[in-house]
């Protein structure tokens, strides 16, 4: 470190990376800028796109419509049924889906040739609906139909003195006349033209629009090819920089890991990196280490202290005095026979966990073998039998209710204390003895080392 301050290569580097990182920035500044006039460029032809499709569908619309109100009006010319009346001004005055696509194609075209074509549409739109209901009107009396069944824009027509004085022979002939005429006709198909005129200059103006916008997009793609091309030169000689130099020190990390303590969170960003791996690892290692100290010292089934513990627990203790309860599940070998070893593990774990409830927090609960549980009561002295039966008593209880699916069972209990300790024998000795004496008067019940 000293030697590279000497030769300024730590000054040099940081310089080059301080420059290399503004050009960087400049260059992806100028590339998000460039993605974002992409995106509007694309955005841009997106609409136009739309505008086309709706335009060409509006268009659709009118003219359908307009075949739609003509079949309404020839049905009811021909056959008198007032539905097709109700079907016609449904959609006229209720529908209305020519005069909306009409509205829609104003607002979403500014071009003068498309709205003069437009206008002329709608104005021979206009006149053909008028020609459809007054043909309708005049098939109406001819037909004799009431017209306070019709709907109100119906009734509203009015014919001439001329028209009213027909035979109703003359007034049909004179509607069909009207609808299946060569002016109707040419009236349509000059509808027919403009709409189609109408949807040709909206085609045109959509060209217009692609070739702007694929001449504008094809400017930003070669723009973004040379930034990127830029950028990635930038980043390759900095990375040729940063492997070719070592930054900085790692001395004190060095250190830190042959004194097995945490590292300090100092230094550069790369430093302070190593040292939170480094020390997220150390502490993991500590919890791993404490993980296997629990497991070493516990009984993986029911979590209780194991045999291990249960040795160690009566050596601390010693001095202290305590009672040693010993405890076996009464025809445990019956239960894993009968309801299967997963019946027998649910009912150890019920046993461990009435045991722990039952006795204080400083009392130990082990379990020393298969179906052998052990409490450790703490300044227990003999002077607390009684107590001792209330809590086996408790116990038993307990675990004689079932409970989810587990059969109910029960216990023999053998206790011993330490202030009667016969001499030359173990405690745990004179607790068995108490629990034989309770497994030959037939099990289930708490006898005491006399």
């Amino acid at each position: 470190m000293e030697e590279q301050k000497k030769h300024g290569t730590g000054l040099s580097l940081r310089f080059v990376i301080v420059v290399m990182f503004i050009l960087a920035a400049a260059i992806s500044v100028q590339l998000l800028n460039n993605m974002r006039k992409t995106s509007e460029s694309y955005e841009g032809l997106r609409r136009a796109t739309e505008n086309y499709i709706i335009c060409q569908d509006d268009a659709y619309k009118i003219r359908e419509t307009n075949s739609y109100l003509g079949e309404r009006a020839r049905n009811f010319v021909i056959s008198g049924s007032i539905d097709e009346i109700a079907a016609f001004y449904e959609e006229l005055e209720t529908t209305r889906t020519r005069d909306r696509a009409l509205e829609e194609l104003r607002s979403r075209t500014a071009d003068k040739q498309s709205l003069m074509h437009l206008e002329l549409a709608i104005q021979l739109s206009s006149r053909l609906t008028t020609m459809q209901q007054h043909a309708m009107r005049l098939a109406a009396e001819g037909y004799g139909i009431d017209l306070s069944v019709c709907p109100a824009g119906f009734r509203d027509l009015w014919l001439t003195k001329a028209e009213f004085s027909q035979s109703p022979e003359e007034q049909l002939a004179a509607a069909r006349e009207q609808l299946f005429s060569i002016d109707y006709r040419m009236l349509e198909n000059q509808l027919d033209v403009r709409t189609q005129l109408s949807k040709t200059q909206f085609m045109t103006e959509m060209q217009k629009k692609q070739l702007e916008v694929a001449g504008q997009h094809d400017r930003l793609l070669k723009n973004q090819r040379s930034l990127v091309t830029a950028l990635m030169a930038v980043l390759i000689f900095v990375l040729i920089f940063v492997l070719a130099l070592v930054v900085y020190p790692v001395s004190a990390m060095i250190k830190g890991i042959r004194a097995g303590t945490p590292l300090k969170d100092h230094g550069s960003v790369e430093i302070q990196f190593l040292a939170h791996a480094y020390n997220h690892v150390f502490h993991q290692m500590q919890e791993a280490n404490k993980k296997l100290s629990y497991e070493a010292a516990h009984d993986p089934l029911t979590g209780l202290y194991n045999r291990s513990s249960f040795e160690l627990l009566q050596k601390q203790h010693r001095d202290r005095g305590f009672a040693l309860l010993l405890i076996d599940v009464d025809k445990f070998k019956h239960i894993n026979d009968t309801y299967g070893h997963d019946m027998g593990d649910k009912v150890l774990i019920r046993v461990a966990r009435v045991l722990q409830d039952s006795f204080r927090e400083a009392d130990k609960v082990c379990r020393i073998g298969g179906d052998e549980f052990c409490v450790i009561m703490l300044d227990a002295a003999s002077s607390v039998k009684d107590t001792i039966r209330e809590k086996v008593a408790a116990v038993e209880k307990a675990l004689r209710t079932p409970e989810n699916g587990i059969p109910p069972v029960t216990l023999s209990v053998g206790v011993a204390f330490t202030d009667a300790q016969k001499d030359g024998e173990s405690l745990y000795k004179n607790a068995d003895r108490a629990l034989y004496k309770v497994k030959e008067g037939g099990r289930n019940g708490c006898e005491f080392d006399s």
